[in-house]
């Protein structure tokens, strides 16, 4: 049986690190909301690695034209979650307005990860366009 559980927090806030030590007891698989407009900018050109602000800001663009006009990350979840039968399956969602609706739609929990050092990281310097949320 699988649990699926929506994850948030800020950039370096210990989302990974938390998956890493659950991965020492259980089967955990990573998601990411944003894997399709990744995908789509590395078709593009995009090296996959450099991530500073213009290209935060245009991925994101990526997922919001994605989700207007195909409904772009539930038909991406759709397929890869049909495709894991158990254990637990995190999905990286940085947009709040989208985690009721991921959360509903597969019956999951939600876990906000913070830490002190990446509240005070992101007082200074925004990593993703609904860090302003």
């Amino acid at each position: 049986m699988k649990q699926v559980i929506i994850i948030n927090g800020y950039a370096s806030s210990g989302k990974d690190t938390f998956i890493d030590m659950c991965q020492e007891h259980t089967r955990a698989t990573r998601l990411w909301t944003s894997t399709p407009a990744k995908k789509a900018l590395m078709e593009l050109g995009w090296d996959g690695v450099n991530k500073g602000a213009d290209i935060r800001y245009v991925l994101q663009q990526l997922i919001e034209m994605s989700e207007f006009m195909f409904d772009g990350t539930v038909a991406y979840l759709d397929v890869a979650l049909a495709q894991i039968s158990d254990g637990l399956v995190f999905i990286h969602c940085r947009e709040h307005g989208k985690i009721n609706r991921l959360k509903t739609r597969y019956n999951a929990k939600t876990l906000f990860i913070s830490s002190e050092r990446a509240k005070q990281l992101a007082k200074t310097t925004l990593s993703n366009t609904s860090d302003t949320c």
